[in-house]
């Protein structure tokens, strides 16, 4: 077998891994577009989930994180089972969005609602409806009214006052608090409160790099983008739903290759720690990882860089290929209890890294 060759990769097997992801997606995408997001629990299991194929690995609901980032990252493909997915992806995400805009971790139309929409789901999900023309309620003033004091957009959407100015929002919150919190109360008050708080005051600089992205650049977004190059060079940046420093890098690196020009500042440091987190075979931590990294260095333009070559070397030599694809941790709970990922996201952030490769080597 053709493998991979000098820190790149021989071009037949790079057609050859590009081809075989691409099957894989088409093939297990549902019908209804679904890529799942599937949980592993670091304590016990939680009793709102089912089994999966993958062992420890639950399905949780009708997520549409996985779905979002496997079409924004993969939606530059020129293929036709990649085309198909994009539009099934799209029509998944335009149907688990909320009547004024916002989507949730689990879609509200899946199962009771138990926790509120969050700002992180609503940006990756209107960035590929945006970008697909699909459509979608432009309700921004709910995205640019949550934030603090300082600018920092909040993770969640909870009634505050800075909402009442909105079309509605405000009583929309409202009602939508009067619909989880009971469900939270009943676990217990202690977890009520404990809930709460975090939905109140949760704010993370991977998610702000997020935000910005769908935002832009602009007087809405500066102070957030600011806090966030402040925490990257004072070191302090808070770790929280995307608890791998990797993952904050990655997030304000993408926000780069998409034109949020204050964070290049920032590059030098980033591709320091990816090149520090790197071992001499080019994996970091594991293939997810490896890949997340090599598209970090590539939206730097870090594409001479010897760290760039070998990760993509270990990508394409990545045993996956053989025994098959299987979750690993990209997202989390802040307590310690489950990580998040899905063997799709897997494959499909294997498949953006290949694909770009592809697309700038000679011939």
């Amino acid at each position: 077998m053709e493998t991979a060759v000098s820190g790149g990769i021989h071009p037949g097997l790079l057609n050859q891994r590009i081809s075989a992801i691409i099957d894989y997606l088409h093939a297990r995408q549902g019908e209804d577009g679904e890529f799942p997001t599937l949980r592993y629990f670091c304590r016990e299991v939680g009793d709102y989930v089912t089994p999966t194929e993958f062992p420890e690995w639950h399905h949780f609901g009708k997520c549409p994180f996985a779905v979002a980032n496997i079409v924004h990252h993969i939606t530059h493909i020129d293929h036709p089972k990649v085309r198909e997915i994009v539009r099934k992806g799209c029509d998944y995400l335009a149907r688990g969005m909320e009547a004024n805009g916002v989507a949730r971790y689990v879609a509200g139309y899946a199962q009771p609602v138990y926790f509120p929409a969050d700002i992180d789901d609503t940006v990756l999900a209107l960035m590929v409806l945006r970008q697909h023309g699909s459509p979608f309620v432009d309700n921004r003033q709910m995205l640019t009214r949550n934030v603090d004091r300082n600018g920092r957009f909040y993770t969640w959407f909870m009634p505050r006052w800075r909402h009442a100015p909105g079309p509605g929002n405000l009583a929309w919150l409202i009602r939508d608090y009067r619909t989880f919190e009971p469900r939270l109360r009943e676990k217990s008050l202690a977890y009520r409160d404990h809930m709460i708080k975090e939905f109140r005051e949760s704010m993370e600089p991977g998610i702000l790099a997020n935000v910005a992205l769908y935002l832009g650049e602009n007087r809405v977004t500066r102070r957030a983008i600011a806090s966030v190059v402040a925490d990257v060079e004072r070191g302090t940046v808070y770790l929280g739903y995307y608890n791998e420093l990797l993952f904050a890098y990655f997030h304000i690196a993408r926000a780069v290759a998409g034109g949020i020009t204050a964070f290049g500042r920032l590059k030098d440091r980033i591709v320091a720690e990816v090149v520090a987190r790197q071992d001499q075979d080019g994996c970091v931590r594991d293939g997810f990882a490896t890949a997340v990294a090599a598209l970090t260095l590539m939206d730097l333009e870090c594409w001479d860089h010897e760290a760039l070559a070998r990760a993509i070397g270990r990508l394409a030599d990545d045993p996956m290929f053989e025994s098959g694809w299987v979750p690993q941790h990209y997202c989390n709970d802040l307590d310690g209890i489950f990580l998040d990922g899905g063997a799709e996201l897997t494959a499909a952030f294997f498949l953006a890294a290949l694909e770009r490769w592809r697309e700038r080597q000679p011939g």
